[in-house]
């Protein structure tokens, strides 16, 4: 018993000689700097981890990009009015006064190309070519605006006739347009169809300075 009683305090000798005063230190102030230390530690190399997950998501979103075409068709003719006036509203105040204007036209009994250069919404330059022998280009755009008249006068026969338009690929009569998203460029504009005579007219434009 005596020697267990010794064994004890010398334990208990050995524990307060390694730590100070451990019961009161370790409930106190003496370990609090450790722990808060700690915790700033860890607050600090974490703070990079969270905004690193952040910044791939701001910088992917790229909400900048140019919008897609739009494609309109004689299956909704509301629809293909409302997108005509706002191309034509997008090229009024986005598109270019100075441009190169090629325009290719076909169907199956002609094809014809025209390159226009305008400058200051005048054109400068006409050169029309025809791609099939013998055949006739007839009237061909000059502008972009000559395209938008194009799409206007198809849309508003269909508008004025509404009977003729049919579904299927070769019943009644077509109107297809698709407007640049970002310029509102009548990109295509037709009424051809695998089974009738219809033309499509295909527009580029290349801005150019003066």
């Amino acid at each position: 018993m005596n020697r267990a009683r010794l064994l004890t305090v010398a334990l208990v000798l050995v524990v307060a000689g390694c730590g100070g005063t451990p019961s009161t230190s370790a409930g106190d102030s003496t370990l609090a700097p450790p722990s808060t230390s700690a915790e700033t530690t860890s607050s600090t190399t974490s703070s990079p981890t969270t905004e690193t997950p952040g910044e791939p998501t701001s910088t992917t979103a790229d909400d900048g990009a140019a919008p897609g075409p739009i494609a309109v068709s004689e299956a909704d003719l509301a629809q293909a009015r409302a997108e005509l006036d706002a191309a034509r509203e997008r090229w009024a105040d986005a598109g270019p006064d100075d441009y190169v204007m090629t325009t290719f036209a076909s169907c199956e009994c002609l094809g014809w190309q025209v390159r226009s250069e305008v400058a200051g919404g005048e054109v400068v330059d006409h050169t029309v070519t025809t791609e099939i022998p013998g055949s006739e280009p007839g009237e061909v755009p000059r502008t972009v605006e000559d395209v938008f008249t194009r799409a206007d006068e198809l849309l508003s026969y269909l508008e004025a006739n509404p009977a003729e338009v049919a579904p299927g690929e070769c019943d009644g009569r077509k109107f297809h347009a698709t407007f640049d998203g970002l310029t509102g460029l009548p990109e295509t504009v037709g009424d051809n169809t695998p089974c009738d005579g219809g033309v499509d007219w295909l527009t580029t434009v290349e801005p150019t300075t003066g």
